[in-house]
């Protein structure tokens, strides 16, 4: 495969490189995003990105209030506990999750320019609020559905399942 070059476009904007299977023929594609890889089969096929995550499973616990999901670009150069400090850190100063994402993402970049110059990784990152998840989950409420489309729902909590159907 190939990546292209990241170049500026006319206001100066950073457009990323993106991989193609071959470097003379890049309508043969994918043209891929490097932060668009999650789920892309097409590009896994032609060996353009791997999909072996490092995963860690681990119980959550009443005081666990963020989640973050990133990619190795964030971690190459960012400890864990130095992307918990900047996400508490944001969202101790107002922010949301969105803003502690962009923080991470942001910081990651910096990074990357001081160490790698020019160059780096793919940078994608997640910041999900763990919290509100939990009461979603914990609240019942009415979703409106299309005609004719059923939703089984299983708390794992309580091992009881709500399901909710519209025939109209």
């Amino acid at each position: 495969g190939f990546v292209s070059d990241t170049v500026l476009d006319e206001d100066g904007e950073e457009i990323p490189g993106r991989s193609y299977k071959d470097p003379n023929n890049r309508r043969l594609g994918p043209g891929l995003r490097m932060s668009r890889a999650l789920g892309d089969v097409n590009a896994e096929r032609d060996n353009l990105v791997f999909a072996d995550p490092a995963v860690m499973h681990r119980q959550l616990k009443p005081g666990d209030r963020y989640l973050i999901m990133a990619s190795d670009g964030v971690f190459e150069f960012i400890k864990d506990h130095r992307a918990v400090e900047i996400v508490t850190d944001t969202i101790a100063r107002g922010g949301s999750c969105t803003d502690a994402c962009c923080a991470l993402v942001t910081q990651a970049a910096c990074v990357w320019r001081l160490y790698e110059g020019g160059y780096r990784d793919d940078i994608t990152a997640f910041v999900i609020n763990l919290p509100r998840v939990a009461t979603a989950l914990d609240t019942p409420h009415q979703s409106e559905l299309g005609k004719g489309v059923s939703c089984r729902v299983e708390n794992p909590k309580s091992n009881e399942t709500s399901e909710s159907a519209s025939a109209d």
